[in-house]
């Protein structure tokens, strides 16, 4: 038994002995899920096994780990190798942050491409995080990199040195730092700079975002950039930035490097060293912006060196005066070339002076330069300068050219070579010159822009814009296109595609009246394709159209017009309450958050600023859109079109840094994904490790009880279903019943019921069915199922389905009318008893006249009327119309008398009908006039539906019989016709033209004529609360603006400032205006002696001598009248000369100022 147990030591001993000696583990598989062979067990044990301090992957290991939660922070000195970037990829899922390490230890790292790096507010370094330890990374591929900030340095003994590396095709901003000592001093010790980001041998192409936006040290060396579209450097802060030979082209940031820093005369300004920021041995080749800006004054400047670097074809080399350029290849010595065709010359102007040699010395010659010609018509004669002579900066060139000038030839003025022309900081001009290249100018006698040879007008007046052929510009531009808007709060944006030629302006015109649109605004610039159009009244139709205009004013045609109704903001104006946060209370904890909605949740943890816990873990300093979902503007809802937003955390980085000093100001918060608006106040902020605690007071929500977003105050309907959509008055479609019917207009599909009948489900009375679509309603239709197509009379019935006698044959065919009931008819409808040998339509068995002459008209006993005068009215039967002509009375050649004829069959004779044409089978009066004939005022429109009486003569009405006299939509006591301001709120008093002070802005500033203080404000220009923009307010009514007026608050119309001290005489209290000279001769100018503020010194005691030491003058309290007299001259004149003066400000004694004068004019 002991033999067996020391064997089992031995080999326990024996494992020990070689898990103790390994330090190496291998990833084996590339899932994620912490077992045995994966990265994440991996480094887990890395982390806890003192002695594993490398990962690396399996031979043949391909393909991408995807994370599926953060990877363990490092927590040893670490190596991870993989097996190349093309072999290994790890991917972040764009959820997950991979290597954060530890305080106090290294990460090397290499042989991987790293992509989809976290996101969220507490993402930063989600891909690198260092934090008073090390990252070392090689041979990495970083790319498709989203989110910022994959790269963060932090703290003092942090360093994050990549190199041998791609980035590419990534949209974040890259690289960030913060944190760590600097010293004073410009120091070549890496070590002295406690923070350092370091780059080396690496490219960098087609990247979006900031690359490096750092206030640490930064060093780039034998990189490349190409392709990058945002700037490569935005560097901040006191500290060292080295950017050594690296190779940039073709990026188009607008500045590919610029600086930031609060350098002072306390702190680096007389200590750094001209290099503290470097770039040296780069080349810059076709970037588009400006490549270096060092800062914007000269504290920056002077701490800034070029040197041995090449630029070519940029945008800018560098802006500012950098205190070190030296030994560059430039391309920026010229600023401008000038041809002047007349004398053939051509005029080149350097940017500084230049010379033919390395030593500062030697005057160009006219072979530093050369020429180069293409394109057009002329051609050189020589491609070296003819002559040259120089003023200043200025080099005039002469210059061979053979042929007509068209002015497209395209000339290049160059250096010779490379070693031609130097500046006295031995920097060269490159060939490549920026401003080097010009299109040679044709002869334009009419300088209408337009050669002789082309101008087919050539005596255009000056001025004039022309076409191509030099005549009078008359072609219209084109009308834009894509013109679309979207609402907002009293606002609408409007938008369009910008016309590419022929433009340089468009006009805006806009108003709620369709057919007359006034001019909103003149964009004056081609390039303009948005425009917002503020101050509108919310739930109003306001329509738009645009049309371009060119150079010459001609004007497009109208674009589509298109309409938009501005929305009234969704605010809370419920009781405000506050809210307040305990300082070193449990920010985690509902008591001590603000839950304003299920997207916004404010709160506050010890010493940061306000988050939204519903979307963010927490307050992140680098997340500019904390507390996220919201932004903020100045002021209160009550003034909402003067509100600015943004963000609480960036454009109003003032909060940020400083809430207690916003202390009680109002502010307006927007709820984005809600779209609410609500009023805000600060009212308390604890900083400065205090504890957290704050609070504000806020609005409440306004009530809602259906939820609809419109409050119930101004709900016309509540109780709206869920989610349906509804209008400015709270009501939905299920809600609205137009023609108040009783079935709401979503199900009605008859609309405009007649009020008080009877409909059924689907809105219809009977007088609106017509179950066979004959045009006759069910209810008037006496033949139903018409077939389809044939016409019917207002009884519905056509010719194929009337049958009068109802013998079964019907009208249309039947030849014999009125069979008697019973009797059998043969195919034409004709029954025995209705047979006609002599077809006169009476039967032969009561026919008494038979054989009636063919075509005449017979009575019931088969007699034609050429046979009789049955009235005896002396008109046969035959031609007489009016049978049974009373007795006596007179007839007309048809046998009618006039108490006969009725026209329109009405009951009524035409000699007391006064409404000819009634209607078939309508009731008439005894004048003959039906209700729907009847007009009372003339105004066309009948009076049974005529519902505006008395119409004045002569005006145009609308089917209901209302001309525009009668209406007044917004019940102001104006007629419509009249009304220039549509909507007057109830209850506010009008003018004749039906507006209200409210509605009035003469001016059109956003500020009605009630309130406004400054009429007839310039277009375009801001003003303030008053209505008065900068260029009006004159506050001491001088006619001065104050913004130009020397002394705003007193009258000074003159501006008089003897002392130029930009402070006018009038209020200058500082120091006192002598007048030099005066001349006391009566006339009434300049004839006392005058110091001006002499008022300031009322114990002041003034002397004056003459040139031989002799008082002449003196005075108390001087009140600027004295005329040159003196008593001891017995009130004489003084010579008149030089007279020495002296001020004894307080009168004890001491003098305070003196001078001479000069009395003059005796």
């Amino acid at each position: 038994m002991k033999k067996n147990t020391f064997l089992t030591f031995v080999i326990a001993l024996l494992c020990f002995s070689a898990s103790w000696g390994q330090s190496t583990v291998t990833v084996t598989s590339l899932t994620d899920d912490n077992t045995s062979g994966t990265l994440r067990w991996a480094m887990d044990i890395a982390n806890t096994d003192p002695n594993i301090n490398e990962i690396n992957f399996g031979k043949g290991l391909t393909g991408t780990i995807t994370l599926t939660s953060n990877l363990p922070n490092v927590s040893s000195n670490l190596t991870i190798s993989g097996t190349g970037a093309n072999n290994i990829i790890i991917s972040g899922d764009n959820q997950f942050k991979m290597f954060v390490v530890n305080t106090g230890f290294v990460l090397d790292i290499s042989g991987f491409t790293l992509t989809g790096s976290a996101s969220g507010p507490t993402s930063s370094g989600n891909i690198f995080h260092v934090s008073r330890s090390t990252v070392n990374a090689s041979d990495i591929v970083f790319t498709g990199i989203t989110n910022s900030t994959p790269f963060v340095s932090r703290e003092g003994t942090s360093a994050l040195n990549i190199s041998n590396s791609t980035f590419s095709n990534n949209s974040a901003t890259l690289f960030r730092s913060d944190h760590g000592s600097t010293p004073n001093t410009t120091s070549d010790t890496e070590s002295d700079y406690t923070n350092r980001i370091t780059v080396t041998g690496s490219t960098f192409s087609s990247n979006t975002g900031i690359i490096f936006y750092t206030e640490r040290y930064v060093k780039i060396d034998d990189c490349i950039f190409t392709d990058n579209t945002n700037q490569i450097g935005y560097f901040r802060g006191l500290n060292r930035y080295q950017v050594l030979n690296s190779t940039f082209t073709n990026n188009t940031g607008y500045q590919l490097f610029s600086f930031y820093s609060a350098i002072n005369n306390g702190w680096g300004e007389g200590t750094l060293g001209t290099n503290n920021t470097l770039f040296d041995g780069n080349t810059f080749i076709g970037n588009t912006g400006t490549i270096i800006n060092p800062g914007g004054n000269s504290k920056y400047d002077n701490k800034t060196t070029i040197s041995n670097n090449t630029f070519e074809n940029n945008g800018n080399n560098y802006s500012g005066n950098p205190i070190v350029v030296s030994g560059n290849l430039l391309s920026n010595f010229m600023t401008s070339i000038i041809h002047s065709p007349n004398d053939g010359t051509v005029s080149v102007t350097m940017s500084r002076p230049v010379f033919n040699s390395d030593l500062g010395s030697g005057a160009l010659e006219a072979n530093d330069f050369q020429f180069a010609l293409s394109g057009g018509n002329a051609t050189l004669g020589s491609s070296s300068p003819t002559s040259i002579s120089i003023s200043g900066n200025t080099y005039v060139l002469g210059i061979d050219i053979v042929g007509t000038i068209y002015g497209t030839e395209e000339l290049t003025i160059s250096p010779l070579d490379e070693i031609s022309i130097y500046d006295v900081d031995v920097n060269r001009a490159s060939i490549a010159q920026n401003n080097g290249t010009i299109n040679l100018s044709f002869l334009d006698d009419d300088e209408d822009g337009v050669a002789n040879y082309q101008d087919l007008c050539p005596d255009t007046p000056a001025g004039e814009v022309v076409e191509a052929d030099g005549c009078t510009d008359v072609t219209k531009p084109l009308a834009p296109i894509g013109f679309k808007s979207t609402s907002g709060p009293y606002k609408i944006h409007l938008e369009w595609d910008s016309n590419t030629e022929d433009t340089v302006g468009y006009h805006l015109y806009g108003g709620t009246d369709e057919n007359s649109l006034p001019l909103v605004a003149d964009l004056s610039h081609f390039s303009y394709y948005e425009f917002n159009h503020t101050g509108l009244t919310a739930n109003t139709t306001y329509y738009y159209s645009l049309k371009a205009y060119d150079l010459a004013g001609n004007e497009s045609v109208s674009s589509t017009i298109i309409s938009n109704q501005p929305d009234l903001p969704f605010i809370w104006d419920g009781p405000k309450i506050i809210v307040e946060k305990i300082s070193n209370t449990d920010w985690t904890q509902a008591e001590n958050q603000d839950f304003l909605t299920n997207n916004v949740i404010f709160t506050r943890a010890d010493n940061n600023s306000l988050f939204n816990i519903a979307k963010e873990a927490s307050y992140d300093d680098f997340d500019y859109q904390s507390p996220i979902d919201t932004e903020w503007a100045q002021g209160t809802t009550a003034d909402f079109g003067a509100l600015t937003f943004s963000p609480w955390a960036y454009d109003m980085s003032f909060i940020e840094w400083c809430p207690p000093c916003f202390e009680n100001r109002d502010f307006v918060l927007h709820l984005i994904t809600d779209d609410i608006y609500i009023d805000v106040k600060i009212l308390s902020w604890q900083d400065g490790g205090m504890g957290g605690g704050f609070s504000y007071e806020r609005s409440t929500a306004s009530p809602d009880e259906d939820g609809d977003r419109v409050k119930d105050s101004l709900d016309n309907c509540l109780g709206t279903p869920e989610g349906e959509t509804v209008d400015a008055n709270g009501c939905s479609d299920s809600q609205k019943d137009a023609d108040n019917d009783g079935v709401s207009d979503a199900n009605d599909t008859c609309a405009d019921t007649p009020t008080g009948e009877t409909v059924d489900a689907n809105g219809c009375s009977d007088s609106q069915k017509d179950g066979d679509n004959d045009g006759v309603s069910d209810a008037d239709d006496t033949c139903a199922d018409t077939p389809t197509g044939e016409t019917v009379d207002t009884n519905g019935c056509s010719d194929s389905q009337k049958d009068a006698d109802n013998d079964g044959v019907s009208n249309a065919i039947d030849t014999c009318a009125d069979t008697p009931i019973g009797e059998t008819v043969d195919a034409n409808g004709c029954s025995d008893s209705q047979k006609d040998a002599d077809n006169d339509g009476v039967s032969d068995a009561i026919d008494t006249c038979a054989d009636t002459p063919t075509g005449e008209t017979v009575d019931a006993n088969g007699c034609s009327d050429s046979q009789k005068d049955g009235d005896a009215d002396g008109v046969s039967d035959a031609i007489d119309t009016c049978t049974d002509t009373p007795t006596g009375e007179t007839v007309d050649a048809n046998g009618c008398s006039d108490s006969q004829k009725d026209g329109d069959n009405d009951g009524v004779s035409d000699a007391i009908d006064t409404c000819a044409d009634t209607p078939t089978g309508e009731t008439v009066d005894a004048n003959g006039c039906s209700d729907s004939q009847k007009d009372g005022d003339n105004d066309g429109v009948s009076d049974a539906i005529d519902i505006c009486a008395d119409t004045p003569t002569g005006e145009t009405v609308d089917p209901n019989g209302c001309s525009d006299s009668h209406k007044d939509a917004d019940d102001d006591g104006v007629m419509d016709n009249v009304d220039t301001c549509a909507n007057t709120p109830s209850g506010e008093t009008v003018d004749t033209n039906g507006c209200s002070d409210s509605q009035k802005d003469s001016d059109f500033d956003g500020v009605s004529n009630a309130l406004d203080m400054c009429s007839d404000s310039p277009e375009d220009e801001a003003v303030d609360s008053n209505g008065c923009s900068v260029s009006q307010i004159d506050a001491d009514e001088d006619g001065i603006q104050d913004s130009l007026d020397n002394c705003p608050n007193q009258y000074n119309p003159g501006q008089e400032d003897r002392d130029s001290d930009g402070l006018g005489d009038v209020c200058d209290t500082v120091e006192l205006n002598v007048s030099q000279s005066f001349t006391p001769n009566g006339d009434g100018i300049n004839d006392t002696w005058v110091i001006y503020n002499i008022e300031n010194y009322p114990n002041s005691l003034i002397s004056v001598y003459n040139s031989w030491g002799k008082k002449v003058f003196s005075v108390r309290n001087y009140q600027n009248d004295w005329d040159g007299q003196f008593k001891s001259l017995n009130n004489k004149l003084p010579d008149a000369g030089s007279y020495y003066f002296q001020i004894d400000f307080d009168g004890n004694g001491s003098v305070d100022q003196d001078g001479w004068l000069y009395i003059t004019g005796l």
